[in-house]
């Protein structure tokens, strides 16, 4: 008779190394991509205050582990030189830059020249601008926000939010500060990615698979136990 042990303790395994593996938590991303300051023109004075602007995420209650906080945008962010800070929950995050070329990160320095590098955004092409001019070079392009740039690295995406501020079935506030040499902003959408523990459902699946696979090898052996006799 053959023994059913092999497969159930397989399956076991299985089933522990999927709910104790990392990857097993389900990713999700919050997205923000229209309303106050969201793909409009943010200008400053010529003098502080610079731009300030708040955004908002209602996080689930399965909400777990760090996060990555993401902001694409454009306008007057000629990359390394000027920085949007971003903080939440009383507590600074760090601050992006927006590069253009990863070969050449300082390509777009000093663009407020006319016309602009190619490729680079100026603070005359945001979309609806008190300042529009088409013949200033492209339009305000969706550039990625990266941390820790240089002028020799084009540096890492987003800002990594820690697990102590995602506190599932709360509303986590980012701010940002623009720096005083921002003088036009287009904020095109902003995201939130982190991971979230698998509902209660998810665990009874898996628990019924488990049930389902010890019936299909009972029933299987039973079948072998009746042909040989």
């Amino acid at each position: 008779m053959r023994s059913r042990k092999p497969i159930l303790v397989t399956a076991a395994a299985l089933a522990l190394t999927l709910l104790a593996t990392p990857e097993f938590l389900l990713a999700t991303t919050l997205e923000i991509n229209s309303g106050p300051n969201i793909k409009t023109e943010l200008l400053r004075s010529n003098t502080p205050p610079a731009i300030t602007a708040s955004f908002s995420f209602a996080l689930p209650s399965t909400a777990a582990g760090d996060g990555l906080f993401e902001m694409f945008a454009g306008g007057d962010l000629n990359n390394i030189t000027d920085k949007i800070s971003v903080s939440a929950g009383g507590q600074s995050l760090g601050a992006l830059n927006f590069p253009i070329d990863p070969a050449n990160p300082i390509k777009c320095e000093g663009s407020h020249a006319s016309p602009a590098p190619a490729g680079c955004p100026v603070p005359e092409s945001v979309p609806g601008g008190s300042l529009f001019d088409a013949s200033r070079g492209p339009a305000v392009g969706d550039v990625e926000g990266r941390r820790d740039v240089t002028s020799m690295s084009f540096g890492t995406a987003g800002l990594i939010v820690p697990k102590s501020l995602l506190v599932g079935g709360t509303t986590l506030t980012f701010s940002l500060l623009a720096d005083p040499g921002v003088y036009d902003l287009y904020i095109d959408r902003l995201n939130i990615s982190f991971a979230v523990v698998p509902e209660p459902g998810l665990f009874a699946l898996l628990a019924l698979g488990l049930v389902a696979l010890v019936a299909f090898e009972s029933r299987a052996r039973r079948r072998q136990t009746y042909t040989i006799g």
